[in-house]
This record gives C-alpha cells, structure tokens and sequence, in this order.
C-alpha cells in the first residue's frame, strides 16, 4: 500500500526529532547510526520531493534535502557538530515546507559576488 503525502510527512518529522535527539549515539538496542537514518530520511524527503507540485513552497523542501544530504556527508567525516547544526536547519526549512510557508529572498548576490542583505 503506498503512504500518502501525510504518513511521509509525519515519519520524516518523527526521524528528524530522533536523529537530532540521539545522533550520533543512538541507543544500542536500535541497532542503527547516523548514516542508516540520515538515509532513511532521504528516502521520505525524496519520496515528498517526487510528489511535491512545483510550487514556491517545494524550495523548503529542496533546501531541507541539500541539507540532510549535507549532514550525512558530516557525520561520515566524522563532524558531528557541523551535521547536528545542518540537521537542525533542515528541519527548520522542513517545517516551513510542512506550514506552507513561501521562501523569501533575503539577500541579492551581485556578478562579482558581493552579497547585500534586503
């Protein structure tokens, strides 16, 4: 049976507060580590990402699965605080994408990359 939109969205919320929680010790009798649940939580993101309609809102999204991807690539490496700190800015955008929140330019990067805030 496939999950809808919903089951996905609660299971990747539930898996964001648990890695976050525990990462990268996670209790022994899960039998399991950062780089398991960080995959698990890409495959709800990317399940969401394939449903997603192309709107504004689905940028949330895009930027939350940059960002996990980005946190797996910490813990591999060994730097946990780096990936407790992207994990935790994914699921600030994860929610954002979950409320419906539309994403706002806050800065203009000019051709020779200069960066001004707006």
């Amino acid at each position: 049976m496939k999950r809808s939109v919903r089951d996905i969205s609660a299971s990747a919320a539930d898996r964001f507060s648990y890695i976050i929680v525990y990462a990268p010790d996670f209790p022994s009798e899960d039998q399991t580590n950062a780089d398991q649940q960080c995959g698990r939580l890409l495959d709800d993101l990317r399940e969401l990402e394939s449903r997603a309609a192309e709107t504004p809102k689905k940028q949330w999204l895009l930027l939350t699965l940059t960002e996990v991807e980005q946190a797996r690539l910490a813990f591999r490496e060994g730097d946990v605080s780096a990936a407790s700190s992207l994990l935790q800015s994914a699921e600030g955008h994860f929610k954002a994408y979950l409320s419906g929140k539309r994403a706002k330019a806050s800065f203009i990067a000019g051709p020779d990359g200069t960066i001004e805030q707006t």
